[in-house]
Parts: C-alpha cells; structure tokens; sequence
C-alpha cells in the first residue's frame, strides 16, 4: 500500500517524531511550529560545530568541513554590523500595509482550513500589499491555505494565494479557481507554497459607484473560490449595500 503525502506528514510530525508540531506565540499571535527544531541559527551553528571534520559544503573537488563552517562563520560575526542586523530583524511594515492587513481581517472568511479576503480597492503603487496580507493570514493556527484579493488601479482583480498544504498545487489551483483568457493563457500562476492571478475587469473599472463594483467583483470572486473548494452557492447574490466593504487606499 502506497502511502499518501497527507499520511507521511501525520506521521512524521506526530507527538514524539522528529518533526512534531506544535503552537507556540511569536509577536502576540498563534503560529505553528516544529517542537524540536533549534530556537536560532545560532543553535543550528552550535550544532554544526560539533560534527568537526564531516563534509558539510562539496563543490566540485572541494570540501568544507562543519568545522571549518562554524570557524569561518565565527570570524563573519567579530566584523558584521550589528546594528544593521538588528533593523532588518525588526521586520517593519508599511503603513499602508498595516492598513491592507486590517482590511483583510476585518473580511476574512475562513472555511474549514481555507480561508479567503478581499480588501477592496488598492492603488497600482501599493499592489504589494495585498502579498503581505497573505503572508500575514497564512501565520494563522487553524488555516495552511489562504487567498486574498483585491481590485488594482481599477483595472485588475489582483490576488495572492499561500499555502502550507502538501496537496494544493498553488499554479493549478489558481488555474482551476480562475480558468484562462481568450487566449488561453491562466490568469495565475505560482510555484511550491505561493501564487498570484490578476484579471482585468475591462470597462467595469470606468463605473462611478464603487461600492456597487466592489459587490460585483467580491460576489463573482468567492464565488469562485468556493466553487474551487466544492462549496458552489454557498455564498449569496450581492446586495448591493457594500459601502462598508469596498475601502480605498490613496
């Protein structure tokens, strides 16, 4: 009997396996993690160092030993800048995306361990953003694949898919979600754990009422995502009302 990748992973990351998980609080919010990986790479370098002479890099006919690793690594550490290092752990976010990942928060849907949130109206110069909401909601305990969208310059439904699961195919699933243009081509694409659509909404973007736009597109979006998850209707008809719903971004 072949094993499945679902099974191989309940079984390698079961209680007591190498590679068990747990949840454990990083900047206030849930995330889960491996129980026995190190707590920093500086627990990982500690570790190399005791292997000495093992082949650790091969290149052609050379070799560099965990040893020599770990040695070369120390002298980095008496001349890198400190300070520097320290800023770029820090991890700063945007205002704007701040703003953006509040948007999708306040309009996640999650179903089971998917969950999926349109933030409304993004400037073309703040598009990125709408990656970094993804990236934010994908930290989320109860979910492994989130998608969220939004409408770009008011031309393009532009989305971000992530995902942790095994078994989602982020290219494909977009693909499937989303079909082709008339030309064929997929509206998305992706690789490993991440993907991205964009769709253009062609003369719809000229429409005066926004939130009445913002309807549309979300309704026609979910629709989709649902459809793609075997949950077809499970949304209702737009109302209309989406005032409170279609946020703009400058």
């Amino acid at each position: 009997m072949v094993t499945s990748i679902e099974e191989a992973h309940a079984q390698l990351t079961a209680p007591g396996q190498m590679f068990e998980m747990e949840t454990v609080e990083v900047d206030g919010y849930p995330i889960r993690t491996w129980k026995n990986a190190p707590p920093n790479l500086r627990a990982v370098l500690a570790q190399s160092g005791a292997r000495g002479d093992l082949g650790f890099l091969v290149y052609e006919d050379e070799t560099m030993t965990f040893g020599e690793h770990f040695r070369a690594a120390a002298q980095l550490a008496e001349v890198c800048d400190r300070d520097l290092l320290q800023d770029l752990s820090r991890r700063l976010i945007a205002p704007s995306a701040m703003d953006v990942i509040a948007r999708a928060l306040a309009a996640l849907v999650v179903r089971r361990n998917f969950a999926m949130s349109g933030v409304g109206f993004v400037s073309e110069t703040e598009r990125d953003t709408i990656a970094q909401a993804a990236d934010f909601l994908i930290r989320r305990e109860d979910i492994d694949t989130v998608v969220v969208y939004g409408i770009v310059g008011d031309r393009f439904i532009e989305g971000s898919l992530r995902t942790h699961s095994p078994s989602v195919d982020p290219a494909l699933w977009i693909e499937q979600a989303f079909g082709h243009d008339e030309r064929g081509k997929a509206y998305g694409g992706g690789r490993r754990d991440k993907g991205g659509f964009r769709i253009p909404i062609g003369f719809l973007g000229r429409a005066t009422d926004r939130a009445q736009l913002w309807a549309l597109v979300e309704h026609a979006a979910r629709q989709a995502l649902l459809k793609q998850l075997g949950e077809e209707g499970a949304l209702g008809a737009p109302t209309g009302h989406a005032g409170a719903h279609a946020p703009t971004t400058a």
